[in-house]
C-alpha cells in the first residue's frame, strides 16, 4: 500500500463553493477550481492509484476494440 499523501487544504465559504460558472466570470479561487474553469478539467495527482488507472485504461481499450 502506498504511503498516505497529504494535500494542502483551502477554506472557502459555502457561497464561494458554488461560484464556478460557465460564463468565465468567477473569482480567483487560488486552488484547482481556477484550472477547472480555465481548462475544463483538472489533474489531481494521487487521486487514483496507478493500478486502478491501468485497469481503467485496459477496459477502455477493450471497449474500443469491441466496437
Amino acid at each position: 500500500m502506498a504511503p498516505a499523501t497529504s494535500f494542502p487544504t483551502t477554506t472557502t465559504t459555502a457561497a464561494q463553493a458554488f461560484n464556478l460558472t460557465l460564463t468565465g466570470e468567477h473569482p480567483a479561487f487560488g486552488d484547482f477550481r481556477d484550472d477547472l474553469a480555465r481548462d475544463g478539467f483538472v489533474v489531481v495527482k494521487g487521486a487514483v492509484s496507478r493500478e486502478r488507472a491501468d485497469a481503467y485504461g485496459k477496459k477502455f481499450y477493450e471497449y474500443l476494440e469491441g466496437l
